[in-house]
């Protein structure tokens, strides 16, 4: 289930124009709650530019958000039990899976800012920098063999944990 609320409001001759979306709602594996916004100020329409004749638009704009990552196999946050082999032709039960109950969303947040102009009617310049970190990254990270857990395909046991940061 997810709402989303969004409002804009456009001040003057659109010179102005802030965003904010906000998202609630809930997932199978965890609970979310993410937010943008944003500031986009069209400077071509401001008395001081506005008689310059080379330039033809100049946009600044800035937004700041963030957003999750749950793309992981289900029953990833629950431990349970199977088939582990068998001994003298009946069938031995074990932990087929550990569980995480304290795995939760990879979280990323990413800013932005950048400038927009068209000059002399042909050439058009758009230029932005954005920093976006993500932390909290989902891995399989890999358990001691002493942990009595099965090995899975990669020959070692795993279970997902929010481990890493990343900077791009």
């Amino acid at each position: 289930m997810s709402a989303r609320y969004f409002s804009k409001k456009l001040w003057g001759r659109m010179r102005y124009a802030p965003t904010l979306t906000d998202e609630r709602g809930a997932f199978s594996l965890f609970a979310f709650g993410w937010g943008r916004g944003g500031l986009l100020w069209k400077a071509k329409g401001e008395g001081f530019l506005k008689d310059v004749s080379w330039l033809n638009e100049l946009d600044f704009k800035t937004s700041y958000g963030t957003q999750g990552n749950s793309s992981i196999p289900p029953y990833s946050t629950s431990s349970y039990v199977g088939k582990v082999g068998q001994k003298k032709g009946g069938m031995s039960l074990g932990f087929v899976s550990l569980g995480n109950p304290d795995l939760g969303w990879e979280h990323q947040s990413k800013f932005t800012v950048g400038v927009k102009a068209r000059l002399l009617s042909r050439l058009d310049l758009n230029v932005e920098y954005y920093n976006r970190i993500t932390s909290n990254m989902l891995f399989e990270v890999p358990l001691p063999y002493t942990s009595g857990m099965p090995a899975g395909n990669e020959g070692y046991a795993t279970r997902y944990e929010n481990v890493g940061r990343y900077l791009n």
